[in-house]
């Protein structure tokens, strides 16, 4: 009969239990998706704050027009802005260039490439469409450290909702965030935007938008994610979403929760897995 040897069963058992606890306390607190989604959605809604800021610079976005045209201090002294309302469809084109810039009055970021607006009638008018796209367009905190952003996003004007609120549809197909590092985050929504304050004056930085809705993606890993909005997201005049709580479903992950804080305009969001929170820059 073959002895036991009891000590070397007990060792590998141990072993085992001890990998099984890292793996797990390694799974339960990856925050990957949590700060990927943050990634792509923080910087698409900042694409959407540019475009309107010049539109509305330009006498295009607000009731009646403005009487001048006003330069816009968000951007960097790089970014060329270009207006054409002379053509049925209009555009407005925000070039940072080709090399980077930092916009140090909007969010201190780096920034190089295109953002494009088309949009098909007055930003209050019911039906109206406006697409929203990326060409080359990248963004880092230093000019070493750039993710490249390529977006498709299509806004409608739906109208009043039952609150008597202007609201746009939103949708996000195939956007692809390629990190600095090589890696990639593929992400695409579904949203309703409602205007809640500052859609009967002249200036864009009363304006206040509450957003609803879903998105799903594959972070970083290669692992997909589901997201859906549990509390409205809050856009305003600040270059990062102020409050409101989304869920995320992360493969085999245990479900998260992110929170983007109680209006402070700041760059942080606390995500909280199995009761145990962490703080993630945007």
């Amino acid at each position: 009969m073959k002895k036991v040897n009891f000590l070397f069963i007990a060792t590998a058992l141990f072993t085992m239990s001890f990998i099984f606890s890292c793996t797990k306390d390694t799974v339960e607190s990856d925050t990957t998706a949590a700060a990927d989604n943050a990634i792509v959605e923080n910087e698409s809604s900042k694409i959407v704050a540019a475009i309107n800021a010049v539109a509305e610079d330009y006498g295009i976005g607000k009731p009646d027009g403005m009487q001048e045209v006003m330069e816009d201090s968000s951007f960097a002294p790089c970014a060329i802005i270009t207006v054409d309302t002379i053509d049925a469809l209009k555009t407005i084109t925000i070039d940072f260039g080709p090399v980077p810039c930092q916009c140090i009055n909007w969010d201190n970021k780096f920034r190089q490439g295109k953002i494009t607006a088309t949009w098909s009638g007055g930003y209050h008018m019911t039906g109206t469409v406006i697409t929203v796209s990326t060409s080359e367009y990248f963004v880092g905190n230093s000019a070493t450290t750039m993710n490249k952003h390529d977006y498709l996003k299509t806004i409608t004007n739906e109208g009043e909702n039952a609150n008597g609120n202007i609201h746009f549809s939103i949708s996000v197909t195939d956007a692809l965030v390629t990190l600095y590092t090589g890696e990639t985050i593929s992400w695409e929504s579904n949203r309703d935007r409602e205007w809640i304050e500052g859609s009967a004056t002249k200036v864009f930085f009363d304006d206040v938008y509450l957003i609803t809705g879903g998105a799903a993606g594959i972070d970083r890993k290669g692992n997909p994610f589901t997201v859906n909005i549990i509390q409205p997201l809050k856009m305003q005049f600040c270059p990062w979403l102020v409050s409101g709580i989304i869920e995320i479903s992360h493969d085999n992950f245990p479900v998260k929760t992110l929170d983007y804080g109680n209006g402070e305009c700041d760059d942080k969001a606390t995500v909280t897995i199995n009761g145990n929170s962490y703080t993630i820059n945007l």
